[in-house]
C-alpha cells in the first residue's frame, strides 16, 4: 500500500499524457476483486466547504464526444442484476444528493441537463424502466417537484409523446381505498388567472369510437354499488358551458 499525505502536509502526483493522445495517465487492474474497492478516498474529520471536493473532474476544452462520457464514463456489459451507480446519503436535510447546474449557454434543439434513453424492448411493468421514483415513508411531503416561474413564459413545462400508442395508458395515476374526503388524485389549479384554459383536450383524427369505451373524455366507475357522484361542477359565479356538435354550437343558459 501506498500512503501519501499528513495532516501537516498534502503531498501532490502530477500525472500527465500530453505525449500521447490515446494514452491512459492511471489504469487500475482489479478483475480479482470481489468484495473489496480498487479505491478508496475516506474522509471523516474534517468539513469540507465550498470550493473542496474529495474528488473533482474538471474541463475546459470543447469537448465533443457523444459516444462516451467526456468527464466521465461508467460502462458495464456484463451486470444483469447488481447496481451500477449507488449514491448513500442518509444524513440529508436541507442538502442535495444530486445536484446538476446550469447557468450560462442556451440548451437548444437536441440538448438535454439530463437524458434517459433505452433501446432495448423493455417490459417491466413493476419497475420504471426508465426512471422509477419510490417513496415508502414520506407522509406529507412532495415527491417529485417541477417548478418554472420564468416571468412570460411561452414554452412548455411538461411534454409527453407517446405516439404509438395501441391499447395502452399514456399516464396513469393510481389511488386506493385509504383515501379520505380531502384526497384528490389530480389537481389543476389556475391561481389567480383571468383567462386561458384550465384542461384542453384535442384531437385532429377522424375519431369515430362511440359506446362506454369511448369519448375524448371518460368518466367511467365499474362499481356496482356506486352510490356518489360522477362529476360535480362548483362556481361562485354563473355556470355557463357550450359545445359543438355537427357543425352548430350549443350554448347552456347563464
Amino acid at each position: 500500500s501506498i500512503s501519501i499525505g499528513t495532516a501537516a502536509r498534502i503531498q501532490t502526483i502530477s500525472l500527465g499524457t500530453n505525449s500521447n493522445a490515446t494514452n491512459s495517465a492511471i489504469t487500475i487492474n482489479s478483475n480479482g476483486i470481489t468484495t473489496g474497492a480498487a479505491l478508496i478516498i475516506p474522509h471523516t474529520t474534517s468539513v469540507i466547504a465550498s470550493g473542496g471536493s474529495l474528488f473533482r473532474i474538471s474541463s475546459t476544452s470543447a469537448d465533443t464526444a457523444t459516444t462516451t462520457g467526456t468527464l466521465l464514463d461508467l460502462s458495464s456489459t456484463g451486470a444483469q442484476t447488481g447496481t451500477l451507480a449507488l449514491l448513500t446519503d442518509s444524513a440529508l436535510t436541507t442538502g442535495a444528493g444530486l445536484k446538476i447546474a446550469h447557468t450560462t449557454s442556451v440548451i437548444a434543439n437536441g440538448g438535454s441537463l439530463l437524458r434517459l434513453s433505452s433501446t432495448s424492448i423493455d417490459t417491466s411493468t413493476t419497475t420504471g424502466t426508465l426512471l422509477d421514483l419510490s417513496s415508502t415513508a414520506s407522509t406529507a411531503g412532495t415527491i417529485a417537484l417541477i417548478t418554472n416561474n420564468t416571468a412570460s413564459f411561452t414554452g412548455t413545462t411538461l411534454s409527453i409523446s407517446n405516439t404509438g400508442i395501441t391499447s395502452g395508458l399514456g399516464m396513469i395515476i393510481t389511488g386506493g381505498s385509504s383515501m379520505t374526503s380531502g384526497g384528490i388524485l389530480s389537481k389543476l389549479d389556475m391561481g389567480a388567472a383571468t383567462t386561458g384554459r384550465g384542461m384542453f383536450i384535442t384531437g385532429s383524427g377522424a375519431y369515430t369510437a362511440t359506446g362506454s369505451s369511448a369519448g375524448m373524455l371518460n368518466l367511467f366507475n365499474s362499481s356496482t354499488s356506486f352510490t356518489g357522484d360522477a362529476l360535480v361542477i362548483t362556481s361562485r359565479g354563473n355556470i355557463r358551458g357550450s359545445f359543438t356538435a355537427d357543425g352548430a354550437n350549443y350554448n347552456s343558459p347563464a
